[in-house]
């Protein structure tokens, strides 16, 4: 069962808690409609801002960061960002959460991005279409919180964990 985070459908982005804030898992739905591979190694170390463009409301992107800053969930905003292969805009509601660490120090905090009431201009609906038509034959996954997901979750703490600090031979740390 997802978490109550997840968004219906599986448009779900996570993001590092710091600067530059690089996307470190998205679900499948996430990555076809932002155009991205299924791999989702296209997109994995990069920043958001490759989705802008010239009608993406900049004021709207300030207040998400603003929150992003502050560490605080941010109120859903109404945006237009582009597919990255093909710069077709679509329009979503974005709701994005902080994840604190919680009790385990091992799992570094992050942001989840929810996309909902997505809306694809013509060309963009008719290659959803067909994507979801062909993949429609497959198994039906949790496109939410898959095993890739969760061995990326049960290993976070390894990846964002500062190294341990060094003390010099016979120096006693203070």
């Amino acid at each position: 069962v997802p978490p109550p985070f997840v968004a219906e459908g599986g448009f779900v982005v996570v993001t590092a808690a710091a600067p530059p804030y690089v996307v470190e898992w998205a679900s499948p739905g996430w990555l076809q409609m932002c155009g991205f591979r299924p791999s989702g190694l296209d997109v994995l170390g990069r920043s958001l801002r490759c989705l802008q463009g010239d009608l993406t409301d900049t004021a709207a992107v300030g207040r998400l960061m603003r929150a992003v800053a502050e560490r605080r969930d941010a109120p859903a905003a109404r945006l237009v960002n582009y597919d990255v292969q093909r710069r077709v805009p679509f329009v979503h509601t974005v709701a994005v959460r902080f994840l604190p660490p919680g009790d385990d120090p091992q799992r570094g905090a992050a942001f989840i991005a929810t996309s909902s009431a997505v809306q694809l201009l013509p060309s963009g609906a008719e290659r959803w279409s067909l994507e979801a038509e062909r993949a429609a034959g497959e198994v039906a996954q949790d496109e939410c919180w898959s095993d890739e997901f969760e061995d990326y979750w049960s290993g976070w703490g390894e990846r964002v964990a500062p190294p341990p600090k060094k003390t010099e031979v016979g120096h006693k740390k203070r």
